[in-house]
């Protein structure tokens, strides 16, 4: 429902969860926190090819297991 509205809409949406799948499946775009901070943000692939550090590179492979 939430990806429709976005599509339908062509509004800039922002969805915080904790669930890597389900960011997988709504992103264009994910923004990775830790304590707060932005620790990186990018497209998927571009996370996944160039994590900022070893806590980006394990949070976005819990994804993986799913996709």
């Amino acid at each position: 429902m939430v990806k429709d509205i976005h599509k339908e809409l062509s509004l800039t949406t922002i969805f915080v969860t904790h669930d890597m799948d389900e960011a997988l499946k709504l992103r264009d775009r994910i923004c990775i926190m830790k304590d707060g901070k932005i620790v990186q943000i990018g497209s998927p692939e571009e996370i996944k090819n160039n994590p900022e550090n070893n806590f980006v590179k394990l949070f976005f492979k819990k994804g993986e297991v799913n996709e």
